[in-house]
């Protein structure tokens, strides 16, 4: 479901919504309705998908299904962290974002596609490995297998 043409490296935005709007916009394509950029914002303004991790924190963002037409993950890695807010309401505070994962998923990939997800994130060599790639092609050849098992 992760899409080479989706993932990127070493790019930076001024804010949470830029890159945001910036990422969902390169699903928009054939992947997702018009709606699903808007979706993402409305939903993470109420339910925030920042996660602390090891290496630097990560963004899981997504939105209902009905605004998918085909599964698929991008992956972002930034120079400059954003902020994002907690998932669940448990930080104290806004965590400094280097890793966006963007899902656009069908409802009965959901839940086998957050627990893939998951392992990404508690793989410390893997988010190391992930942070350092030098280009978008590389970044995906280190995700995908995870994502894959």
């Amino acid at each position: 479901v992760l899409r080479k043409e989706l993932v990127q490296v070493h790019q930076k935005y001024a804010s949470q919504e830029e890159a945001l709007r910036s990422i969902a916009q390169t699903l928009l394509i054939w992947l997702v309705k018009e709606s699903f950029p808007q979706a993402i914002i409305d939903r993470e303004a109420v339910y925030p998908t920042g996660l602390p991790a090891s290496e630097f924190d990560i963004a899981i963002s997504h939105c209902d299904s009905d605004h998918v037409n085909e599964s698929a993950i991008g992956a972002v890695v930034l120079d400059e962290p954003v902020e994002f807010e907690m998932m669940g309401g448990m930080g104290d505070g806004p965590l400094s974002v280097r890793l966006i994962f963007m899902l656009a998923i069908k409802a009965k990939a959901q839940v086998p596609t957050l627990q893939k997800m998951m392992a990404v994130i508690q793989n410390q060599q893997l988010l190391k490995d992930i942070r350092e790639a030098d280009t978008a092609e590389e970044a995906f050849d280190l995700i995908a297998p995870a994502l894959a098992e």
